[in-house]
């Protein structure tokens, strides 16, 4: 494959995320997770500050942490889970891909916990908790057609789901931003996996089309 990478890159031996050595993936995973680092070094204090309203405005970032190291870490192997879920677009889910999708998705989560009590931080929290809640959607229909456990399938459902329906309701209730707002926001973030999904099937196409 076009984004594979030899095991014997650096001469470490065992391969994961579909090709990559174990040494490149720890790279990978480091990267991953820069923003949470700087989040916890300089945003912490600040979310503590506001009170339980701002936890449920960091509530994207601890989930979505928490799903990305049980897709990629322990017990990871999604990569390789989605090439039989989806082969016929599995060539454009490099690892590449999956390392910027991921960390700007754990960028924009750590922006809006920090964002705090405001109309955009809230608008903004309805938006990715959209694809978080959609994502969650997505893991439990594979599971469901392929009656095996899916890579993320347990912090989706005891994270994302929850954190969607009881956020929104706290939000909501604190009137930060009108119920109109926060519907549009919420169906901004519902078109992602439709434009991720139409992305895919570009990206398999195009490399297709290089062999």
């Amino acid at each position: 494959m076009v984004d594979q990478i030899s095991d014997c890159e650096d001469g470490r031996a065992g391969t994961s995320w579909g090709g990559i050595t174990y040494y490149n993936q720890g790279r990978s995973i480091v990267s991953l997770f820069i923003p949470v680092v700087l989040f916890v070094a300089t945003g912490w204090e600040r979310v503590a500050g506001h009170g339980a309203l701002s936890w449920w405005l960091a509530g994207p970032l601890i989930a979505a942490s928490l799903h990305v190291f049980e897709e990629f870490v322990y017990p990871g192997g999604f990569r390789e889970w989605y090439a039989r879920y989806r082969p016929e677009v599995s060539s454009s889910l490099s690892v590449r891909y999956l390392v910027v999708v991921n960390a700007i998705m754990l960028a924009v989560c750590a922006l809006v916990a920090v964002a705090g009590r405001s109309p955009n931080g809230a608008a903004n929290w309805f938006v990715i908790t959209s694809i978080l809640f959609w994502n969650a959607i997505f893991h439990v229909r594979a599971v469901v057609r392929m009656r095996r456990y899916s890579p993320g399938i347990i912090t989706s459902v005891a994270l994302y789901i929850p954190l969607a329906v009881l956020g929104s309701f706290n939000l909501l209730q604190q009137r930060l931003v009108p119920w109109a707002i926060a519907l549009g926001c919420f169906g901004i973030g519902s078109f992602y996996h439709v434009f991720s999904l139409r992305n895919h099937r570009r990206r398999a196409k195009a490399q297709a089309g290089q062999v």
